[in-house]
């Protein structure tokens, strides 16, 4: 009887240990550009959807840029919205976020 014991128990590791590994990550592709509206009336692209490209560009560079004009040549966003009338866009380097700032 152990010795059938033994065997089954052998069997089992043979077969856990017997499995198809899981195949390595591939390498990381570049990331999807935001969804932002396009030239429709009244569309405008919101302040968390370039704090979105912002951080998505952070992931693959850890390089945080100067102007959100980097993140267009990276074809994260189509292009750089216009902010609203009296304010200008500014990226914040420590915290990783676009912020909205008067001219």
């Amino acid at each position: 009887m152990s010795t059938r014991l033994l065997v089954l128990a052998l069997a089992c590791a043979v077969i856990c240990g017997c499995r198809r590994k899981a195949q390595p990550a591939e390498t990381a592709a570049p990331p999807a550009p935001v969804a932002m509206p396009r030239n429709e009336p009244g569309a405008t692209v919101s302040l968390e959807q370039l704090n979105q490209a912002l951080k998505m560009h952070y992931e693959v560079s850890p390089i945080v840029p100067d102007d959100l004009t980097v993140l267009v040549r990276a074809k994260i966003i189509p292009s750089v919205p216009p902010p609203p009338p009296g304010k200008k866009y500014f990226v914040d380097k420590q915290k990783v976020e676009v912020r909205l700032v008067n001219q």
